[in-house]
């Protein structure tokens, strides 16, 4: 998942836990697109010390399925 995400050009943070977390240019606009799709991703503005352009999401099955919409937005 994390490397499907760095091919989109995305900065990813490493680590070793259930979910990645990613930069994107526009976070609101990300989580509109995927929750249109049926994929909930985590905002991270609420986390202190993360800017508003982090997102969370949980390592699933079905991260393919994320890297395809999120690819129909960052084109």
């Amino acid at each position: 998942m994390a490397t499907g995400l760095e091919r989109l050009g995305l900065d990813v943070v490493a680590g070793a836990a259930p979910f990645v977390l990613f930069t994107v240019p526009d976070a609101e606009l990300m989580r509109k697109h995927l929750e249109s799709k049926g994929i909930a991703v985590r905002r991270c503005d609420t986390f202190v010390g993360l800017p508003e352009n982090y997102l969370r999401a949980a390592v699933r099955p079905e991260w393919p399925a994320l890297i395809d919409a999120m690819t129909e937005v960052l084109k």
